[in-house]
């Protein structure tokens, strides 16, 4: 494993080399400020046919302790293999900013990204404004989180390693990935949730329909696609009332396309039984922004 320090004072917040953060409290969690600043260790697990490489948060203190600290395990996608320092910089920062101010627990963060061969969800589609439909790979990779990312985490940090101190979640497709991941594998796992899911790209899932919604408001993938939610049901039969989930977690931008789907899931779940969390998050679009103000909301609510 390769650790990196990160030190007092600095600059990165996620943002590319030509935008910046207007101070203020709607970016100061995501900015670099006197909280004490955790760790970040870049590693590898071998991981369906290679190795897949990911990102560990540990929260300040950590290596000068024998405390043991809950998982999130964030399915966010893009390359998360040590490349992505400055993207993901606002993770870390608005971990530490909020561990300092006792809003959230402090706990460890693993950012992956799980797709795998024929797993993607990006590139062209025949459903106009959505992501490919992917493959079994993508339900073996969903497995292999658990199977392969969860032990090694266990096995090489202070960890719980029961279900009630893991939670799963991710935005847009890889979002709905760990979803899938925490769904099928409830034993593992009591909290799980997707910001902006992308449900339509499960296997087989998707369905075109006709929208009344509009590009000139509503921006983001799945415009005329939502999933085909008794298919969707056959992947996640363990997901229902009896599963005793502490948290299931869902949030959605009031101007993307995948608000649709948003909306069926909340009723799938009504119609499973099960209790859930779900937030509209107003003015949102699915880009990066909507990650910070999801995780922010989403964090709050882990491990209580």
């Amino acid at each position: 494993m390769l650790e990196m320090g990160r030190k007092g004072g600095g600059t990165n917040n996620g943002l590319a080399s030509n935008e910046f953060a207007i101070p203020g409290p709607t970016t100061n969690d995501f900015v670099a400020q006197s909280a004490a600043k955790g760790s970040v260790t870049y590693t590898s697990v071998p991981f369906m046919d290679s190795q897949k490489r990911f990102t560990i948060y540990t929260p300040a203190g950590y290596f000068n302790s024998s405390e043991r600290y809950p998982v999130l395990y964030l399915t966010l996608g893009g390359a998360h293999d040590g490349s992505r320092a400055n993207e993901d910089a606002f993770i870390f920062n608005l971990m530490d900013n909020m561990i300092a101010d006792k809003r959230i627990k402090p706990m460890i963060v693993v950012v992956l990204d799980p797709d795998a061969p024929g797993g993607s969800s990006l590139g062209n589609s025949s459903f106009h404004g959505g992501g490919n439909q992917t493959s079994d790979k993508y339900v073996e990779a969903a497995q292999a989180i658990v199977d392969n990312v969860v032990p090694f985490v266990d096995k090489s940090f202070r960890t719980p390693a029961d279900r009630d101190h893991r939670a799963i979640s991710g935005f847009s497709s890889p979002g709905a990935q760990g979803f899938m991941a925490g769904a099928r594998n409830i034993d593992k796992s009591a909290s799980i949730g997707t910001f902006s899911g992308g449900f339509p790209t499960w296997p087989g899932v998707g369905v075109q329909i006709e929208s009344k919604l509009h590009y000139d408001r509503y921006t983001g993938p799945d415009l005329n696609r939502v999933p085909d939610m008794k298919k969707l049901g056959a992947y996640i039969p363990q997901l229902n009332a009896d599963a005793n989930m502490k948290l299931v977690f869902m949030s959605v931008g009031s101007d993307e396309p995948l608000i649709q789907t948003f909306e069926l899931m909340k009723t799938f779940l009504n119609e499973r039984g099960v209790k859930y969390q779900a937030m509209v998050e107003q003015g949102e679009i699915h880009d990066g922004h909507n990650i910070r103000v999801s995780l922010r909301n989403f964090l709050p609510l882990l491990f209580k």
